[in-house]
């Protein structure tokens, strides 16, 4: 059996345009309420940008500057780890995803980029290979 004939087509009609209405409201409210914290601002501010500008955006220009220094400084398909930063901040989360065809691995791994000023581990095994600044670098493991 239909909906609309256990309970008339005109009442069904009305119904389905209130709820509709409910729904327009509800949208309209949600896309224009200032409590998101910029949303909007981010996103107008992003669409105006290329691939790159969108990256720096993101990143940030030093950490940006720092990710392509890394990408063009180790062969691909080579190890690495992140210290130096807070454990899976946003910012080496976006920074594995652009490294690519690099792997992050949390052991074994064949190279630190380091970056920032967080407690760095125990890096006896490895020597300083490249420099991007003062607390900005790439260690590799000594074979």
């Amino acid at each position: 059996m239909r909906i609309n004939t256990l309970i008339g087509p005109d009442i069904f009609r009305k119904l389905l345009g209130v709820c509709l209405m409910i729904w327009l409201v509800l949208w309209a409210v949600f896309f224009f309420a200032e409590n998101k914290k910029g949303d909007y601002r981010e996103f107008f501010a992003l669409a105006n940008k290329d691939l790159e500008g969108k990256r720096i955006y993101l990143m940030g220009q030093d950490f940006y500057e720092f990710v392509n220094f890394c990408r063009s400084t180790v062969p691909p398909g080579s190890t690495y780890e992140f210290a130096g930063m807070r454990l899976y901040a946003i910012e080496e989360v976006r920074a594995i995803y652009y490294l690519w065809p690099l792997r992050a691995v949390t052991s074994d791994n064949e190279y630190y980029f380091v970056y920032g000023d967080f407690e760095v581990p125990d890096m006896s095994d490895f020597e300083k290979v490249a420099e991007f600044k003062d607390k900005a670098y790439i260690m590799k493991r000594r074979m």
